[in-house]
């Protein structure tokens, strides 16, 4: 009887194992895709709020020292997108700033308007990132994630 009860479970131990390794695989995969998803996510949100500082920037009333304003600070609306868009990977190639009318005239490209920026008029910042998986594993090709932000500009208005 008690050879019989030993074999028993020698057995089940034996059962136990081979249940674990057929779960493993599936367990991993899931493990995996959830990180996986939440790269994607993490990745989404710092390019909108790159593009999203970009245009708050750009459209701040008032200026730098000198008579800038902050919509003709190039650099500095750049700097403020990529500042925030690192960790995913944003550089300053992947901004792209372009002005209009607010009806969707184009006015031309920072540094280089080609009419005058008057009161009304918006920024339009959009941060490009590629977006590539970690993991092997899972079959997702890189792909690119593209955030527009549009804001008003506020120019001429006395800041107190």
């Amino acid at each position: 009887m008690k050879s019989e009860l030993q074999g028993k479970r020698s057995k089940e131990k034996g059962q136990a194992f081979v249940e674990f390794a057929l779960t493993l695989g599936l367990f991993l995969l899931l493990v995996l895709g959830i990180i996986e998803v939440g790269r994607l996510l993490f990745y989404y949100s710092a390019i909108t709020t790159a593009a999203r500082e970009g245009a708050r920037y750009g459209s701040a009333a008032g200026g730098l020292a000198g008579s800038q304003h902050y919509y003709e600070d190039c650099a500095g609306i750049i700097g403020a997108a990529t500042r925030v868009g690192q960790f995913a990977g944003v550089r300053a190639w992947n901004v792209q700033v372009t002005y209009d009318d607010g009806t969707g005239n184009s006015k031309g490209n920072c540094g280089s308007p080609t009419s005058e920026i008057e009161l009304g008029d918006r920024i339009i910042v959009q941060v490009d990132g590629d977006y590539h998986p970690f993991a092997g594993l899972i079959p997702i090709d890189p792909f690119t994630i593209t955030s527009t932000e549009k804001r008003t500009i506020v120019k001429d208005v006395e800041v107190r």
